[in-house]
């Protein structure tokens, strides 16, 4: 374990750093009192290559039919403008307590 001031660190934050990535623990005091600990982020992973995740997932053949008519896009934005809501519907978050309480 390696204990240094703030100035010392500062001074020598590259070797600090080096000796961190190794896997030494490196601990910063202001004084006498240790503040801080150095210590390395971890493997940093490749870029995102695009196509990674083919065959790896699958989406049933369900989602490409259609929405149930209470979902449907007329319905909805009657529902947010306040022309009437049915029972089980969701009330967007945008929706305040005070229309929630004019639509039910």
């Amino acid at each position: 374990m390696i204990f240094v001031t703030i100035h010392q660190a500062k001074a020598n934050l590259s070797r600090l750093i080096r000796k961190s990535s190794q896997g030494e623990e490196v601990i910063i005091a202001r004084g006498t009192k240790p503040v801080s600990r150095l210590v390395p982020v971890g493997e940093v992973k490749g870029k995102r290559q695009p196509g990674s995740l083919k065959d790896k997932s699958r989406v049933g053949p369900e989602f490409f039919e259609p929405l149930p008519a209470h979902t449907e896009t007329g319905e909805i934005y009657n529902f947010l403008a306040g022309k009437g809501a049915v029972a089980g519907d969701v009330v967007s978050p945008a929706v305040s307590p005070k229309e929630w309480g004019k639509l039910n």
